[in-house]
């Protein structure tokens, strides 16, 4: 049986975010290494990303873990994290072509407010026929909940 529906996940497929500003000033403000800063932040942002932490968990995760963490100030923090550069990546060329002839929908672990952000500045979510996040889902990747609600909503 030939495949009639793709899923694409969104971070590392389709966008790139640049975070070395971002590791950069945490390493500054923390006094901290850049390697030892990104090592951190890889760590719990994975948790992050996976909904096993919200958002301030994440950032008092950093806090603790790094030296002199304390210095980091969370309003700081955010404005960086939001100002990260995002482009598309090679594989969004390929969507207009796959759309002619299968369904493509998009799984991804960010909420539902960030993918309306996202929407506003790409336009190839237009091109999507459903785009499930974790949020709606109520589940995160890689568990298997979040793929069974996409199967169950794409039909």
């Amino acid at each position: 049986m030939m495949p009639t529906t793709f899923l694409f996940d969104l971070f590392g497929v389709l966008l790139g975010a640049d975070k070395s500003s971002l590791i950069h000033f945490i390493a500054e403000k923390t006094e901290n290494e850049f390697e030892i800063a990104n090592s951190v932040f890889d760590k719990q942002f994975s948790k992050f990303e996976q909904r096993q932490i919200n958002f301030n968990q994440f950032f008092q995760n950093l806090q603790y873990e790094l030296k002199n963490g304390g210095n980091l100030d969370v309003g700081e923090f955010k404005s960086i994290w939001m100002q990260q550069d995002l482009s598309e990546l090679p594989t969004v060329k390929y969507l207009p072509l796959l759309k002619k002839h299968y369904s493509i929908n998009l799984i991804s672990n960010v909420s539902n407010s960030y993918l309306e952000v996202l929407k506003n500045k790409f336009d190839f979510f237009r091109m999507f026929d459903n785009c499930i996040t974790s949020e709606s889902a109520k589940s995160a990747k890689p568990s298997s909940e979040i793929f069974y609600f996409a199967l169950d909503k794409i039909g």
